[in-house]
């Protein structure tokens, strides 16, 4: 199937230029703008922190939700270099930025249980469960807290409902 197909460009002819190029600078710039936050989480996959922290700096965020995900990288970066104190301030940031999202309070969940809040932790990765039973981050943290307070047969449970999953 053609995205232009002759009805399109009927449309476009039919349209101002300065509203076709608009358009077009609208969805060349979004297009561009959508790919940099793939980069950062690239960079990071493969350790490369500092790329990534680099990219991070060079990307203006267009509003909240976008910051909430420049916090979250950063927080990701510092957990990934042992620095959890601060990684937790990037992730309760990016999770009361963006409540909803999953991603972000399973990474401020994990922040805390490596602080050794695990009442804290425990609680956040439970109600993101509750709330997207498919973010698996939050499953982890709770498998792990279960095997560090000794409940051997929880977390193996919980392992092996991931494998499933």
């Amino acid at each position: 199937m053609h995205l232009f197909t002759w009805q399109s460009h009927n449309i476009i002819k039919s349209m101002p230029k300065y509203i076709v190029i608009i358009l077009i600078n609208f969805f060349v710039v979004n297009s561009l703008y959508a790919d940099q936050f793939k980069d950062v989480q690239q960079y990071i996959n493969i350790h490369e922190y500092a790329l990534a922290l680099e990219k991070l700096k060079s990307i203006s965020p267009k509003n909240k939700k976008d910051l909430a995900r420049q916090s979250f990288f950063i927080g990701e970066i510092y957990y990934a270099l042992g620095k959890v104190s601060k990684a937790e301030e990037f992730f309760s940031d990016a999770n009361m930025k963006s409540p909803d999202n999953g991603e972000y309070a399973s990474g401020y969940a994990k922040a805390k249980m490596s602080l050794g809040k695990l009442s804290d932790a425990q609680e956040i990765a439970q109600s993101v469960i509750d709330e997207d039973f498919n973010v698996i981050q939050a499953h982890i943290v709770l498998a792990t807290i279960d095997e560090r307070l000794g409940k051997v047969n929880e977390s193996k449970e919980r392992f092996e409902e991931l494998i499933n999953l």
